[in-house]
């Protein structure tokens, strides 16, 4: 895949005829170069002989894959990185109109004429800085234009001066002789070696004008020999998307990305790749394994998609067709092994980013490149593999600020999806692990059912090969999620509404998420909390704690749109869940008020779904569903009033005539009843004001062994089904630990939950100050001076740091408490203690004095029983008919995905 080369071969496969999309376009004249080796007087004088590399790794050419004109910072008289020169600024004139000049009329007549080695084997010599020659760069010529046909005029090169030696000028130690590797290649006419440079690494001594890019700030930059000759990639004088890595520095708001003439890489091939799928990993501050836990799901699902040759849309070159977006949110706020993880795939670099571009601040710094480098775990050590069969397009988004997870979706949709037009969006969340082939399944289903607007597979816990159940945390949670696969989202797929598809892993056909002419749709409605959180009111922006929610909604309910939602059991993905009980109070804090508010806002605005082009039966069953929904939700709000009911009810029971324990019951009775009762006051007052973190203990040690109450039926169902799905085995392994915690679940998490409305924060800490970079500003003439790495001897040493810092276990992390946090969880604590100690010492005093409270219930019969036998009946039917409803609605998703295939 030629780099930037202009003269097209073999268009036959790439024909009008084979591309509907590019009908338009004519083929370009034919003309062949010689194959290397030969020689051809049309071509020029033949080149001296020179020392061939050992390695030599070629890749394919294709003329589709040659990329148009674009600038890259370059450096005159430098060895591994040509330039334009004298001559050239006097030929080319900077703007943005064609230049005068052969190559910028008929840049196809030159072939590969004006392109040369990428690379050279030997390190800069050291030159005076005032001595190089001004050269601007013009984003009308192709980069990287070489002084003649085959690479550099060697007599132009030799160095006639020389500067300062950089160990004056970086106090780093004594110089190490720099160990020339031959397999980087040899220099045509090969003259004198330069002297060697330091060994320790000289970061960004060169000072360089370029010129911009579209009015912004666009840089290429050779990636590491060290990481280059590990790989397939062209050879010299050739260079294709395997030798460059690009930097943007994007100074606007995501939604202003394209009409601030940003590009990506894909739009600027001779072809302009076709993107079908456009894949999104968001990160905060997950460490190197999460991360490359995902990454290698990721990579193996586009092997998948490669190895599939009898596919109509994919196949060999498969990987042309997908892009891989990673979302960083916050410079200060990325782990660095993670950073380094990146930078060992080649898509990142080091002192490459900006601060300010031209006195406007850099939101986001985007790097792109293609890597053929694969990730693989060893325990949980992370090393790379080099050779990998199959390259990926990555894409990483570094912003330069915190502004949480909604925001990095905002440059996934509104910035780089507008560039790049995909058909499919799939979403996941750095330490989600998609299955080998979940990626595809998720495609197929839109590919089968054109009317599918979005879809989401199952989520499974990570168990570590059944390590995590030892945790009834974890087990819990398993079970939760295995029930919620089996009965709640077959049934909501069955009726073409899923209530929420899940961030950490989902899909969207891309179209039926834009908003209407008006600037009206889902995607607006789901930006739209971003920028509330000042000044809206507590109900929205509790409801946009939950923002994946209301996506789903106004897209089923969309204007004159019938789009469906569809769940894949086909396609899983493994994520890790809080295994400790702060961690899980937090997170379930902002699911449970998120998603209630987020069910109000749903059955508030139903009847939006009239203004949709769904069938009138579709409109019955979304009825239908709703209903369902609002039936959950009364029963949500009276959780803990039910939960109290019922287990009064129990425990009395056990005493009296009729029970089994008589007196002895009765008192048994009571005494847990004020243990209830005082444990769940103790819950209110701690949610109402103390932070988790601050009260871990507490919240552990608040979990109810009291009676489990519901029919039998229901846990019966519960088997039914999930020997249906042949997935039973969560049954025997998490029923228990689900069963004990379930009070949990009732209790502390809908008190916390519900005591904390105010909270609309996502758990997350303030943002960090980062380390401040380097900014440019425009010259007159439009170029800018960059700070950048030329020598081959420094990047190789900086790749190697950055492999260091992964290479290595991590130290181990020591939790550090802010001490304002510390203070300020003292002083509510003290403030909760006394508030708990003044409350259930009056408590006891009111119950000794008043004999209230149900003493007066240990001699004396209940004279309730007949209410409480009405009020049980109404409660366990009410739980059974709801299960029969799930249990009915799973069956008929099984019974249709036997017909779709999805």
């Amino acid at each position: 895949m030629s780099y930037n080369r202009l003269s097209p071969e073999h268009d036959a496969r790439y024909s009008p005829g084979t591309q509907p999309r590019y009908h338009d376009r004519s083929p370009s004249p034919v003309r062949l170069r010689p194959p290397p080796g030969q020689y051809e007087p049309e071509y020029g004088p033949p080149p001296p002989q020179q020392q061939q590399a050992p390695l030599r790794l070629e890749m394919p050419m294709a003329s589709s894959d040659r990329l148009a004109m674009q600038p890259s910072y370059s450096v005159t008289n430098v060895h591994n990185s040509y330039g334009q020169n004298d001559q050239y600024e006097a030929q080319y004139h900077p703007g943005y109109g064609p230049s005068p000049g052969d190559y910028s009329i008929s840049p196809e007549a030159h072939h590969d004429a004006y392109f040369t080695q990428a690379y050279s084997p030997h390190p800069q010599g050291d030159y005076a800085l005032e001595n190089y020659p001004v050269a601007g760069d013009d984003d009308s010529r192709p980069i990287l234009r070489p002084d003649s046909t085959y690479g550099l005029d060697v007599a132009a090169a030799q160095p006639s001066y020389a500067e300062q030696p950089y160990g004056q000028e970086q106090p780093y130690g004594q110089e190490q002789p720099y160990n020339h590797d031959p397999a980087y290649g040899q220099d045509l006419g090969a003259p004198p070696p330069p002297r060697p440079s330091p060994g320790p690494i000289r970061r960004w001594k060169t000072v360089k004008e370029v010129q911009l890019f579209q009015g912004n700030l666009v840089l290429d930059c050779p990636v590491p020999p060290t990481l280059l000759n590990q790989v397939p990639h062209a050879q010299p004088p050739e260079r294709d998307e395997f030798t460059h890595m690009r930097y943007s520095a994007a100074t606007c708001d995501p939604k202003d990305f394209y009409n601030d003439r940003f590009t990506l890489r894909q739009r600027l091939f001779a072809k302009p790749r076709h993107t079908e799928l456009f894949i999104v990993v968001t990160m905060y501050n997950e460490d190197e394994f999460l991360f490359a836990r995902t990454m290698i799901g990721i990579f193996k699902n586009i092997e998948h998609l490669c190895s599939r040759t009898s596919s109509k849309t994919w196949g060999k070159e498969a990987w042309k067709k997908v892009v891989v977006c990673i979302v960083s949110d916050g410079r200060a706020k990325i782990n660095e092994r993670t950073k380094a993880v990146l930078a060992g795939l080649g898509v990142y670099q080091d002192g490459i980013a900006k601060q300010q571009v031209n006195g406007k601040d850099v939101t986001a710094h985007i790097y792109e490149y293609t890597t053929q480098i694969g990730l693989e775990l060893k325990g949980t050590q992370v090393s790379l593999k080099a050779g990998s069969k199959t390259p990926v397009q990555l894409l990483f988004c570094l912003k330069e600020k915190n502004q949480k997870k909604i925001n990095s979706h905002r440059w996934f949709f509104q910035a780089f999806g507008r560039v790049l037009d995909p058909n499919i969006c799939v979403l996941i969340d750095a330490g989600t692990k998609p299955g080998r082939d979940s990626i595809y399944h998720l495609w197929k289903a839109f590919d089968v059912e054109p009317m599918i607007g979005g879809a989401c597979g199952e989520i499974k816990v990570m168990l570590d090969h059944g390590k995590n159940l030892i945790n009834p945390l974890v087990a819990t949670q398993n079970f939760e999620y295995k029930m919620s696969n089996i009965l709640d989202k077959p049934l909501e797929s069955s009726f073409g509404f899923i209530s929420v598809l899940p961030g950490a892993f989902s899909a969207y056909r891309y179209v039926a998420l834009q908003n209407d002419k008006n600037g009206e749709g889902p995607l607006e409605k789901y930006f739209k909390g971003e920028f509330m959180h000042a000044d809206a009111g507590v109900f929205t922006a509790n409801m946009y704690l939950a923002e994946d929610r209301i996506l789903c909604f106004e897209l089923v309910s969309k204007r004159n749109c019938r789009w469906l939602l569809h769940y894949v059991k086909s396609a899983t993905g493994e994520t890790d869940v809080p295994n400790r009980i702060a961690e899980f109070v937090l997170q379930r804090r902002r699911w449970l008020n998120g998603s209630f508010f987020a069910a109000v806002y749903a059955i508030a605005h139903v009847h939006q779904l009239w203004r949709s082009d769904h069938s009138a039966m579709r409109k019955l069953m979304f009825l239908v569903e709703f209903t369902y929904q609002t039936i959950n939700m009364l029963f949500a709000w009276f959780a803990i009033g039910n939960f109290f009911l019922v287990f009064r009810l129990l425990t009395f029971s056990l005493g009296g005539e009729d029970g089994p324990l008589g007196t002895a019951g009765t008192i048994l009775g009571l005494v847990f009843e004020f243990v209830y009762l005082g444990t769940l006051l103790y819950c209110f007052i701690l949610s109402m004001g103390n932070r988790p973190q601050g009260f871990a203990s507490v919240f552990q040690n608040a979990t109810f062994f009291g009676l489990i109450v519901s029919l039998v039926s229901t846990y019966v169902l519960w088997f039914v089904a999930s020997l249906l799905f042949f997935d039973p085995w969560h049954m025997f392994t998490c029923f228990l630990q689900y069963l004990i915690l379930t009070p949990t679940y009732i209790n502390v998490l809908n008190i916390y939950a519900f005591c904390n409305t105010h909270d609309i924060t996502w758990g997350t800490k303030g943002d960090d100050k980062p380390e401040k970079l380097s900014s440019v500003t425009v010259k007159p003439g439009g170029k800018v001076e960059v700070q950048i790495p030329q020598d081959d001897g420094d990047l190789n040493e900086q790749y190697a740091a950055e492999l260091d810092k992964f290479a290595r276990k991590p130290p181990k992390e020591e939790k550090k408490v802010n001490p304002a946090e510390r203070k300020e969880d003292y002083y509510k604590s003290f403030r909760s203690n006394v508030v708990v100690a003044w409350m259930i010492s009056n408590f006891i005093l009111c119950a000794v004095v008043l004999n209230i409270s149900g003493f007066e219930r240990i001699d004396t019969k209940s004279t309730a029983a007949q209410n409480s036998t009405i009020y049980m009946a109404v409660i366990l039917w009410s739980v059974a008919g709801l299960s029969v409803f799930r249990f009915a609605g799973s069956c008929w998703y099984l019974v249709a995905r036997l017909f779709r295939g999805v």
